[in-house]
């Protein structure tokens, strides 16, 4: 059965969205290129009105800006954006814990523990982008387990701009059990009912990476006005 016309444009609007959502992940759409529209055209086989939309969602998430005559393109990352998005993650992990106190956590428990064992093969196996993934599905356990919706709006909206910056430190080097060994802690924090355990570990598994991002994007070359070609 073919899709209703009415719903397609839809339908390739969100396909282009996972695309370019992934190029800008991974740093194919490098930081500050420029996302002009008759390209996107040109390499999707697409209308205009499928790539707009794809690129207002984009805006909306985070991993794109626009500007009046300049149109949209990758959100940049200098020092003062990294230190502010690592400290409100921070923040924000805490919080999200915070919300988990007094509730029955042995679900989430057991679901974490499972995670963090596909996490730790995912390790073994130097399998960066099965880690990568694993890694924000962990996070995404814990965030999905507290019954406060703002919360999740704001935590979800804070990982999604942080994505390319933390793909970028994994793919500087490969995976260790750095991580693994830090979900171990919080976890068995979290199955002893201590959660201000685990509001520390958390809090500090991500502070001791922000010098290290800051330094992963410090003196990158502006890409603004390459266009999409500087990332084939």
């Amino acid at each position: 059965m073919t899709t209703p016309p009415s719903e397609l444009p839809t339908t390739i609007a969100y396909h282009i969205l996972a695309e370019i959502r992934m190029r800008i992940i991974t740093g194919d759409y490098p930081p500050g290129m420029q996302l002009r529209e008759q390209e996107l055209e040109q390499q999707f086989g697409s209308s205009r009105g499928p790539i707009r939309e794809a690129l207002r969602l984009l805006l909306q998430n985070g991993l794109v800006v626009h500007a009046p005559r300049r149109g949209f393109k990758v959100r940049d990352y200098t020092a003062k954006d990294l230190h502010d998005i690592y400290r409100l993650r921070a923040t924000m992990e805490e919080l999200v814990l915070e919300e988990l106190r007094g509730q029955d956590l042995g679900r989430l428990v057991v679901d974490l523990r499972r995670s963090n064992k596909r996490m730790q093969r995912h390790v073994e196996r130097q399998n960066r982008n099965g880690f990568f993934e694993e890694n924000a599905f962990f996070h995404g356990l814990v965030s999905e387990a507290v019954a406060n919706e703002p919360l999740q709006r704001v935590m979800t909206y804070v990982n999604e701009i942080s994505l390319p910056v933390r793909y970028r430190l994994l793919a500087d080097s490969m995976p260790s059990g750095r991580s693994v060994a830090y979900h171990d802690t919080i976890i068995d924090a979290l199955a002893a009912g201590d959660i201000d355990q685990a509001k520390a570990v958390a809090r500090q598994h991500i502070i001791e990476n922000l010098d290290r991002a800051v330094a992963a994007f410090a003196g990158e070359a502006p890409t603004a006005a390459a266009g999409l070609t500087s990332a084939q």
